[in-house]
């Protein structure tokens, strides 16, 4: 639907009704809601801070703060997402409200054109806001705004190296913690970890090793540091520590509170700056209406063929089964008495809980690996490694090792199913391993029903290391990713 500027009069109404109908439907009426109605605060925005902004704007997010010290420069149109060759001159901010406000009319903008530094104008800009997007390219600036947000608990997205890389893949984000490979983001880790900060700071960086770094001072660089220096000297204020390569979009000595121009910039194209924009607006939509990342290791909900979820379902009820039938008959045969062992039973059934998304995380890289932790039978002549591979889709027998026995989960015979633990406690996340169907036989017959100690049943180290996956990995890891334990 198309507006004319005669129709500009109805366009208080046009606009909620007809410009976030797709994302209403994508994100559901209550989430949305929360978008429409958080205020989001952006600082700094050049190549990554402005496509934060434009993306969050597209997507809803009525209330908008931003702030940036530096004008549109030539330099600056290889990779703003609005400027344009008259804007030259013109304050970074102004460019971005303005074309924000044609986009919609409504929206509620607050922007500050000036150097800004948290611990002295976060008080003031940052009541009411719901999360801060960290765009800025100067660390100890940038270190100033992630403490200050910490400190006050407010939700921060830190947005790192954009300049001198090309592949937008490498783009990904986690805990600050967990980062690794952009300079950026070690020089940040360790600046944080002098005053206490070691997590909590969601990050979005790129693993893709720099190109080119800063070029080479020219004599007239040298000159214009050697002034900065001087300048800071007089006003008795300390010169920042100059960053390492891998920054946001540029590269400067220091940061003068005039906004000056930079001593050096890097090379940099709108591919990656935009890609960290972008991801970045993803995890404030994310963080705010509280969606859930599940791994990258977690194995497509997809390739997990159904008739391993029915197989582990159908054991889980025929081992209840099998509990109830001993059960009653040791009450037939001892006057109604059961054994201590036999008491401790879980006779309920439960597989509510089986569903894709959560079987493709226990079979991830970071839990069962998609492989039984159980050595093959000392029949095979294979060497064992402890692990029997799952075959996931026809190219897995490929990629496993020879000396693994791979079984498909489309077999009854040797396919593998996830399987209750702990015979007196209900099949759970925490109560479940992968192995194979024998495997699963034998803990029922030889522990479950004949009482023996794990440990006779498989090897002791494999019994501690699912010991220690089940009550410490996956409950950890579920507990990360939002889900139930």
């Amino acid at each position: 639907m198309s507006v004319s500027t005669s129709e500009s009069g109805n366009l208080s109404k046009f606009v909620p009704q007809e410009m976030w109908v797709r994302t209403n439907l994508l994100f559901g009426d209550t989430r949305f809601g929360i978008i429409r109605k958080s205020c989001v605060a952006v600082i700094g925005v050049g190549g990554v801070g402005s496509a934060v902004v434009h993306t969050l704007a597209r997507s809803g997010i009525q209330h908008l703060r931003f702030a940036d010290p530096k004008p549109i420069d030539a330099s600056t149109l290889n990779r703003h997402v609005c400027a344009v060759w008259s804007d030259i001159g013109r304050s970074k901010t102004d460019v971005l409200a303005e074309y924000l406000r044609r986009i919609n009319p409504q929206i509620d903008l607050r922007t500050e054109t000036k150097f800004f530094l948290a611990s002295r104008d976060g008080p003031a800009f940052f009541e009411g806001v719901d999360i801060v997007v960290d765009c800025i390219d100067d660390v100890p600036t940038k270190i100033d705004l992630l403490a200050y947000c910490v400190h006050h608990s407010i939700p921060v997205v830190s947005c790192m190296g954009g300049a001198t890389r090309v592949d937008a893949l490498h783009v990904t984000a986690s805990d600050l913690s967990k980062t690794h490979s952009d300079p950026l983001c070690v020089h940040v880790k360790q600046q944080l970890h002098k005053i206490g900060i070691e997590s909590g700071i969601r990050c979005v960086y790129s693993t893709e090793s720099p190109i080119e770094g800063l070029r080479p001072l020219t004599e007239q660089d040298r000159k214009a540091l050697q002034a900065k220096k001087q300048k800071e000297m007089k006003s008795e204020e300390p010169s920042p520590s100059e960053r390492p390569s891998g920054s946001t979009d540029t590269e400067s000595e220091s940061e003068p509170e005039d906004g000056a121009s930079r001593i050096r910039i890097l090379p940099s194209a709108m591919v990656v700056p935009s890609a960290v924009g972008n991801i970045a607006a993803g995890e404030v939509l994310m963080m705010l209406t509280h969606l859930k990342h599940i791994p990258d290791n977690a194995l497509p909900a997809r390739h997990i063929p159904r008739s391993m979820i029915q197989l582990s379902e159908q054991r889980e009820k025929q081992l209840c089964f099998s509990l109830q039938r001993e059960v009653n008959k040791q009450k037939s045969h001892n006057d109604g008495k059961i054994s201590t062992h036999a008491e401790s039973f879980c006779l309920t059934p439960s597989t509510a809980w089986m569903n894709q998304q959560l079987v493709a995380l226990l079979l991830s890289t970071s839990v069962w690996s998609g492989q039984s932790p159980f050595s093959p039978p000392s029949s095979t002549k294979q060497p064992s490694t402890g692990k029997k591979s799952l075959q996931i889709h026809s190219t897995a027998v490929q990629s496993a090792p020879p000396q693994r026995k791979a079984f498909c989960l489309d077999q009854t015979k040797g396919a593998l199913v996830l399987m209750r633990w702990n015979v007196d406690r209900p099949f759970s996340p925490t109560n479940a391993v992968l192995m194979t169907t024998t495997d699963a036989k034998q803990l029922e017959n030889d522990s479950f029903l004949g009482g023996k100690k794990k440990g006779d049943v498989f090897k002791e180290d494999e019994v501690e290391f699912v010991e220690t996956m089940l009550n410490e990995t996956i409950p950890n890891i579920l507990k990360e990713n939002g889900l139930e334990t």
